[in-house]
């Protein structure tokens, strides 16, 4: 799957997904200079958003 794809399946930018990439927090393959997401970059980028899902539950900034 490209980028762009696997970016619209999450409903975030590539640019997030790139993000991502350079934080190590997704690692794809590269298949001639192009990235390939596979089934373990979908369970990364699942975990990332359950993640952020829970800080932003959890935050409760002091009045």
């Amino acid at each position: 799957m490209k980028i762009s794809q696997f970016a619209s399946k999450f409903k975030v930018s590539n640019d997030t997904i790139r993000y991502y990439i350079d934080l190590k927090l997704i690692i794809p393959e590269k298949k001639g200079g192009h990235y390939h997401f596979d089934k373990k970059c979908e369970k990364q980028m699942k975990e990332i958003l359950n993640l952020k899902k829970l800080t932003r539950s959890e935050y409760k900034p002091s009045a």
